[in-house]
């Protein structure tokens, strides 16, 4: 059976990583949920050390969250983060998640930013490159 090597966060934001022998990703995903994690990257393991394919997609998430992260505070993005993962983690659907967030969020920018990127999902985008499109300069006071 393959092994999948996992970075996840747990619901107070602490880093977890291991590896899981699972069936398919999906299982993967599955056991963190039960564990109450959020992931954050799942790879596939192949033997002799070999790149499984699709192993980017967590990759490209986390970096998608750091470029929207440089727009908006380090909290505020924290605070996001949690949030999503307990309305998903609730079953509530993503769209939904995205603008109760953006609606009850005490950050203006991120606001807007949800926003955007609910219209963006609703329209059929994955999350990571709808939040991708917002990158830029940071615009935080130091």
């Amino acid at each position: 059976m393959p092994s999948y090597y996992y970075k996840a966060r747990d619901l107070s934001g602490r880093a977890h990583e291991g590896i899981e022998v699972a069936a398919s990703e999906d299982e993967v995903l599955r056991i963190l949920e039960n564990s109450k994690l959020v992931p954050v990257l799942i790879e596939h393991r192949a033997p002799a050390g070999a790149p499984a394919a699709g192993e980017e997609i967590g990759a490209r998430m986390l970096g998608s969250l750091l470029k929207f992260q440089e727009r908006v505070s380090t909290g505020s993005v924290a605070l996001f983060a949690r949030q999503l993962a307990t309305m998903i983690g609730v079953g509530l659907p993503l769209v939904r998640s995205l603008r109760s967030i953006a609606r009850d969020h005490y950050d203006k920018k991120l606001r807007v930013m949800l926003e955007k990127v609910a219209d963006d999902v609703q329209k059929g985008e994955s999350l990571s490159s709808a939040m991708a499109k917002h990158p830029g300069p940071s615009t935080r006071c130091s």
